[in-house]
């Protein structure tokens, strides 16, 4: 049978449209890893890909709300960067808020560049709004802890079972407003960013072991355990420089001075050796006191 040419052009638009889905199956892969191993210049260029393919896709404006924000805290926080990141994580969220039927990914994702706004928020102390920016998708987390089947959503009611309740204790001031949320279990919480810990999934194992490392440093003062997840996750990526800084401060702030100092070295050296970062990164990478 002879091929016409309508159908040779509908052929060779699938296979064109699948190499692109492949190429950005493997573009946000390399994203995550450049993002995990600070090499912000490979970063760039993915981006630059990833926009050249497909600009109006959303999981592309969460890859660069999720770049933006990391310039914004490698910066020290510099307000430049605050439009950019909100440009595009409010594109994520008007995009998936319009679709009908949301997949469980989609609600994840949806939460993902919600975090993004609430923890520029949470930065600048601006505690109210992060209440009220929770309240806005409050329903998405309660979908999350009644779906943990799914890995993603697993991931999401462990840090709500846990967080909304250290908020209530930590943060007295939004209080009144968190009664209103469906309560949460820290155990609870817990156990599933274990789980999660060991899933195959390195994008979810990954988040998990950052999240206990934080936890059980700032949350539930258990030194062993912070250093436990940190070590793991350095193991992992030995060129994550932020990862480095927070386990030198968790170091810092439970009296290991002398592997506080071993780790500041290393640090150094990683910064000074890095071709990735700009003169405002490394200022504040170094200016770890």
């Amino acid at each position: 049978m002879k091929l016409t040419y309508k159908y040779f052009l509908v052929f060779i638009f699938i296979i064109n449209s699948l190499k692109i889905y492949s190429n950005n199956n493997d573009l946000y892969t390399s994203f995550l890893e450049s993002m995990f191993t600070c090499r912000y210049n490979d970063t760039k260029k993915i981006l630059a890909q990833l926009d050249k393919y497909n600009s109006n896709e959303f999981m592309t404006k969460l890859a660069f709300a999720n770049f933006w924000l990391i310039m914004y805290e490698t910066s020290g926080k510099a307000d430049k960067y605050i439009s950019l990141c909100n440009k595009n994580a409010n594109a994520v969220i008007k995009s998936i808020i319009s679709k009908k039927n949301k997949t469980d990914d989609d609600i994840f994702f949806l939460i993902s560049a919600k975090s993004i706004l609430l923890k520029i928020q949470f930065n600048k102390k601006n505690y109210i709004k992060v209440a009220g920016g929770i309240n806005d998708i409050i329903k998405y987390f309660e979908y999350a802890t009644e779906h943990e089947n799914n890995i993603r959503m697993k991931l999401i009611s462990g840090m709500y079972n846990y967080y909304v309740e250290t908020a209530k204790e930590d943060y007295p001031v939004v209080y009144p407003l968190l009664l209103f949320y469906p309560p949460g279990d820290k155990q609870k919480g817990l156990r599933l960013l274990k789980e999660c810990a060991k899933e195959k999934d390195k994008r979810i194992r990954v988040r998990s072991l950052l999240f206990l490392a934080r936890i059980y440093c700032r949350d539930e003062k258990v030194f062993s355990k912070s250093a436990y997840y940190f070590k793991k996750l350095l193991n992992m990526y030995p060129g994550n420089l932020i990862w480095r800084l927070e386990y030198i401060k968790c170091l810092q702030r439970y009296n290991y001075v002398e592997n506080a100092k071993e780790q500041k070295e290393l640090l150094k050296e990683k910064v000074n050796e890095s071709e990735h970062l700009t003169n405002e990164q490394k200022d504040f990478f170094l200016g770890v006191d």
